[in-house]
């Protein structure tokens, strides 16, 4: 005869739960003194259960934040509701080592902490548990999600500049009174700025590449909140999420590269005008498309002539004309 099924909510089982969860479970009386140590807490602390039980918990972490967590046991032992503490507010409760690779940039575990009242019989409190939730994945891609938002910012400064440049290199075409030293001119500024454009670019595609892994991760996390059945976490993530805007975060960082890539299409567009209006490559009688020279010239000088005048295009179907192309552009 088979024994028994145990009862759901058997202290055994709920025992073996708290031990076995991969979250630090911990309980204190009002005088600090350590009633409950789970595995988790022992693991990372590095003090067995036996060690630690009975013993205030001051005692044992002397490097606890003695007078804010007394306030906040308190708080708990005299109101009976629980209270929390989220890692961008206090990065951590216990200083914890965490397990990630070094080049992480964070130095111990980034934790989320709850503090719950426990009471028995329906009575006053009698004891407090805490929970430790480990937030160290989160806070490394929340910092190298702003450290991108950074770069990519710092990217579209230099965009800016580079766009300042090249217009005031356009003005000083338009000013200049020898086509000679026009087209020398357009050929010095496109080259200058064509090198820079490469490196933009290239350090454009590794941001978008990076904040594209990192806001899969978060998109990750967020399909994994359904699965929470703590409400005191998911209150946690809720506030969290909210101070964090995370929702613009990942509306707003994909505009933002899409806006970049955007001005490196036209700083590269105005750059080959700029080539083709000096033609520095070509010097001899060439066949050229008429259309296109007119198209490239318009390009160049439209900075001033977009505030004079209205220009209407009613381009010909025409053939490749030999000539000098550089000199009938400046034409």
């Amino acid at each position: 005869m088979n024994p028994p099924a145990p009862s759901a909510a058997s202290p055994a089982l709920l025992e073996s739960l708290v031990e076995r969860i991969d979250v630090g479970v911990f309980a204190v009386d009002r005088d600090a003194t350590i009633a409950l140590w789970n595995r988790f807490m022992a693991v990372h602390s590095g003090k067995s259960s036996a060690e630690v039980l009975g013993q205030n918990l001051f005692a044992v972490f002397p490097e606890l934040p003695r007078p804010w967590l007394r306030k906040k046991l308190e708080s708990v032992f005299v109101l009976g509701n629980s209270a929390f503490t989220l890692w961008e507010l206090r990065p951590y409760l216990f200083r914890f080592p965490h397990t990630r690779p070094i080049t992480g940039g964070l130095d111990l575990m980034r934790q989320n902490v709850t503090f719950l009242p426990l009471r028995v019989s329906g009575g006053s409190v009698s004891l407090v548990c805490g929970t430790v939730f480990d937030y160290t994945d989160t806070a490394m891609a929340h910092a190298r999600l702003q450290d991108a938002i950074a770069a990519l910012s710092k990217e579209k400064d230099a965009q800016r500049e580079l766009i300042g440049k090249l217009e005031a290199a356009q003005n000083q075409l338009l000013q200049s009174e020898k086509m000679a030293s026009i087209g020398q001119l357009a050929a010095g500024v496109a080259h200058e700025i064509n090198n820079p454009v490469g490196f933009v670019n290239s350090n454009l595609q590794s941001l978008k590449r990076y904040c594209e892994q990192m806001l899969h991760l978060i998109a990750t996390y967020q399909s994994a909140e359904a699965q929470i059945s703590d409400a005191a976490l998911l209150s946690t993530i809720t506030a969290l999420k909210q101070a964090l805007d995370i929702e613009f975060l990942q509306e707003d960082l994909p505009a933002l590269i899409k806006e970049s890539e955007d001005g490196l299409v036209r700083i590269k567009k105005i750059v080959e005008d700029l080539k083709d209006f000096s033609h520095v490559d070509e010097s001899d009688w060439q066949h050229a498309d008429l259309n296109a020279g007119l198209d490239s010239t318009l390009n160049v000088v439209w900075n001033e002539v977009k505030y004079k005048a209205r220009v209407e295009k009613n381009y010909g179907t025409l053939p490749a004309v030999a000539c000098l192309a550089a000199q009938l552009n400046q034409v």
